[in-house]
């Protein structure tokens, strides 16, 4: 299976979604899929030249005013890449998207995955509703948790499904504030989008897929359905069915 990432930051800047994207890739590639990572380009003296297992293709990106260390990605150059003739994503055959981040990411990586007709998942990396206050002091916290809600509803009902980094995340979400997923370290995905031996296997996406249910406006967890890269349908894990690795 063909993983295609992309994330607003990554090594060398130190931190825990760089140490995250690096430890899925490798596991990834580990059980035997491909992995290539779209990235911001932080300049030759950075140390950016790590060699890794996966492919990382690195952008030209913007400085972020008032913070050095991080950078934007321009949406023109990730979409280039469809064609470029050295990188030509629509020839590779890519199974599915993997957002990383929730900002240029999020929305290139959504135009990225409709322009190559792949399922799309992200994975939700920071609690925004109590991340926000400590950037934002002079806004009350009520206001700013509201906002990082609706955010990060919008965010994750635009997806497939979500990958989040543990159980307590989980159960804050099923709690009426974004899509139900599954933990990172038990890689378990929603029947919409369910994990083989830890790897997402939801690659056809010209499968007929259910429509959700909501709860409190935000989409709930697929009902059936899921399908795997050979487009056979994986059962639904509540039904007691068995079925062999696709």
């Amino acid at each position: 299976m063909r993983v295609l990432m992309i994330s607003d930051v990554y090594f060398p800047p130190v931190n825990g979604v760089s140490t995250s994207i690096q430890t899925f890739a490798r596991g990834l590639v580990a059980s035997g899929q491909e992995v290539t990572l779209i990235a911001p380009d932080y300049g030759s003296r950075s140390g950016q030249g790590q060699a890794e297992p996966f492919e990382v293709l690195r952008l030209p990106s913007r400085y972020l005013p008032l913070d050095p260390e991080d950078r934007i990605l321009r949406p023109g150059r990730i979409m280039a890449l469809l064609t470029a003739a050295d990188t030509g994503l629509t020839r590779r055959g890519v199974d599915v998207l993997h957002i990383q981040t929730p900002f240029v990411a999020h929305y290139t990586g959504l135009a990225l995955a409709r322009r190559l007709g792949v399922p799309v998942v992200e994975s939700y990396h920071t609690f925004f509703e109590q991340y926000l206050s400590g950037y934002i002091p002079l806004i009350p916290s009520a206001w700013l948790k509201m906002a990082a809600r609706r955010f990060s509803a919008s965010q994750g009902n635009a997806v497939d499904a979500l990958v989040v980094p543990s159980q307590a995340m989980r159960e804050v979400l099923a709690q009426g504030r974004g899509c139900l997923i599954a933990e990172e370290d038990e890689g378990h995905l929603p029947p919409r989008c369910r994990t083989c031996s830890r790897t997402p296997r939801c690659a056809d996406s010209s499968a007929p897929r259910p429509r959700p249910t909501r709860r409190n406006g935000l989409r709930q967890p697929w009902p059936n359905g899921c399908w795997t890269s050979t487009g056979k349908p994986w059962p639904d894990p509540e039904a007691g069915t068995e079925s062999a690795k696709p």
